[in-house]
């Protein structure tokens, strides 16, 4: 009987991360405590026209500073580096944050902290995480030319199938119609480097996790054309 890997949820993190549960965002606290910034009170998000993977925040001496949210200290004594902002509304209205959130594997909630030059701002490079979904009967409503990563979910929100490309044209492929799928979940992506990026990292994530490919990844084989 062969080994599995076993995934550590509450496995300790000491670099400087931003991690996204049901409770907001938290700035980690060697982040915190690295950029000198457990005076700041308040924090601000940003958007990145050009990738919409690109989160930005800047940080406040001002609780009052339009459009930001408080800080809050995440240590029982108030002594502590780490810090939380309950981003509710601002998760609410961005699907890639949503779908995070929902990852049930911590190890996949978990950014590092980058700043932008010249600038104020820190920002992360969120993962696409399958964030558009769409049922399988509905799969025309997809745009032509909608390229990326996709997934194939049956009626037990088993995962049937993970792969890249044109996300139409492939969800219509003749022998695709008989695999009991019920919801096509899909992140789009610009390049071909990019897809075979993210569509290999979901598929060695899916195998740590269970074992195996999914079902259809391992009947069609994980070198075929996907």
């Amino acid at each position: 009987m062969g080994f599995r890997k076993v995934t550590l949820e509450r496995a300790p993190s000491m670099e400087e991360v931003l991690s996204i549960s049901k409770s907001g965002l938290y700035f980690g606290a060697e982040f915190i405590k690295n950029n000198n910034l457990d005076k700041k009170v308040s924090v601000s998000f940003f958007l990145d026209d050009e990738d919409i993977y690109k989160v930005g925040f800047e940080f406040y001496d001002d609780p009052g500073k339009e459009n930001s949210l408080i800080l809050i200290n995440t240590s029982s004594k108030g002594v502590g580096y780490g810090r939380t902002v309950r981003a509710t509304e601002f998760i609410s209205k961005n699907k890639i944050l949503q779908a995070i959130q929902s990852d049930p594997i911590k190890a996949n909630r978990l950014f590092p902290l980058k700043k932008e030059r010249n600038s104020e701002i820190f920002y992360v490079l969120l993962r696409p995480s399958f964030e558009y979904r769409v049922n399988y009967e509905k799969r025309n409503s997809i745009d032509d030319d909608l390229t990326g990563i996709y997934r194939y979910i049956d009626k037990t929100n088993r995962v049937l199938y993970i792969g890249k490309g044109v996300i139409k044209a492939r969800s219509n492929s003749p022998e695709r119609k008989d695999w009991g799928v019920t919801t096509i979940e899909y992140s789009v992506l610009r390049t071909e480097e990019e897809c075979f990026k993210w569509e290999t990292f979901y598929l060695d994530s899916y195998r740590t996790v269970h074992g195996a490919l999914p079902v259809y990844n391992r009947i069609s084989g994980q070198d075929t054309n996907r």
